[in-house]
């Protein structure tokens, strides 16, 4: 695996491993407990996280596909990524951009967590495989911002996952709140 991938790799791995960990910990009813009929669950959120893997995971695989087609990232690539990241750094709600990053009806949390951990491993062998000279291309197209690299698109995930760090721990404490009350 490239340098550059595996140090972005590495570190997004280590917060998802985290955030898998705090959820094993959690009790059904913690990870289904919903504040509002509207709001997600996290169980809902886990989906919602994996989902955004799975599809930027395949945005990639087309991007290679179609390398002879990719155009350079350049500073539009790492412009469209700054305001991206400037946007989930301020822990605001926003929509999910597309209707696929919904979370599904009917989630288990260990089928999730099983296949989520089977996307980690797609992510390791796409990554240990990944052209060397596809590194600095615009591969991964983000539903709003546009064209990002692989570098951006591995820091993407992690900027994303962060971003949901504080509906995890609001969750918790509306949970505990409902369940001290009641």
């Amino acid at each position: 695996m490239h340098q550059a991938l595996e140090q972005h790799y590495k570190k997004y791995q280590l917060e998802k491993a985290s955030f898998l960990n705090h959820l094993d910990s959690l009790t059904q009813d913690q990870l289904e407990f919903k504040p509002a009929p509207e709001e997600w669950s996290l169980l809902e959120l886990a989906n919602h996280l994996y989902k955004v893997e799975q599809l930027t995971h395949a945005s990639v695989l087309k991007g290679i596909s179609r390398k002879e087609m990719l155009s350079n990232g350049g500073l539009g690539a790492w412009m469209r990524y700054k305001l991206v990241a400037l946007v989930l750094a301020f822990n605001k709600k926003i929509k999910a951009p597309v209707a696929a990053l919904l979370p599904d009806k009917n989630l288990t949390w260990i089928g999730l967590k099983q296949d989520w951990l089977t996307m980690s491993q797609r992510w390791h062998q796409t990554l240990d495989t990944f052209p060397p000279e596809l590194i600095n291309k615009g591969i991964f197209k983000h539903p709003l911002a546009g064209l990002f690299t692989i570098q951006q698109a591995l820091l993407f995930m992690r900027d994303h996952m962060m971003h949901h760090q504080a509906q995890v721990i609001r969750l918790q404490k509306q949970y505990k709140k409902v369940v001290s009350a009641g």
